[in-house]
């Protein structure tokens, strides 16, 4: 068993440096994308448990509870922005692709780097103009819960710091890997496999 276990690490050990260092970016791109997703998680179980009280306390003890409703759409914010951060490695979002797979490998390829430089746009538009913004909103509380807006905000600079962060280490594994950008899709078995899973 130890035998077979070292011969099988052995066949997965980078040949060279560039392949070692895409390796460890890899393991640490998973890493990340694990935490955020555990935390994202967390924030909706709690976010349907409030929304449940919610609608117990309203409808059948006829005594609404203070602040869930505002504390679920906090909630919603950091959930939809971590999200839509992660969607990015996962490739998750939604995509018009129907002329990029009609194009030359060139032109694909060169399509591929322009939707990451919008990537990077919109990442940093998230970073300059949310912390603009959450410095203002720093002394504001929201009516119920008397949380500073300014926390709230946060959400949109820090998806833009992830949004970033994979849209620059997700490529650059892919070139230490000498692996190549565009993604051939079967959309058809990705949606049943995605379906039985």
């Amino acid at each position: 068993m130890s035998a077979f276990r070292h011969s099988a690490g052995a066949n997965h050990v980078p040949a060279n440096p560039a392949q070692r260092l895409g390796a460890w970016l890899g393991y640490a791109i998973d890493g990340i994308t694990w935490l955020v997703l555990t935390f994202c998680a967390i924030m909706f179980l709690t976010m349907t448990g409030l929304v449940c009280l919610q609608v117990i306390f309203r409808y059948l003890l006829n005594s609404p509870l203070t602040g869930s409703e505002e504390g679920a759409r906090v909630l919603l914010i950091f959930v939809s922005m971590l999200g839509a951060a992660v969607a990015l490695k996962t490739r998750a979002h939604m995509a018009i692709d129907y002329f990029q797979e009609r194009l030359p490998p060139l032109l694909r390829q060169a399509a591929v780097l322009l939707s990451l430089a919008c990537v990077l746009a919109v990442g940093l538009l998230l970073i300059v103009k949310g912390s603009e913004f959450a410095g203002r909103a720093m002394f504001q509380t929201t009516p119920a819960l008397r949380i500073s807006k300014g926390y709230i905000v946060t959400a949109f600079p820090i998806s833009g710091v992830l949004m970033i962060f994979y849209a620059v280490a997700v490529p650059l594994r892919a070139w230490l890997n000498s692996e190549t950008l565009i993604v051939q899709v079967d959309h058809a078995a990705a949606a049943i496999a995605e379906a039985r899973s």
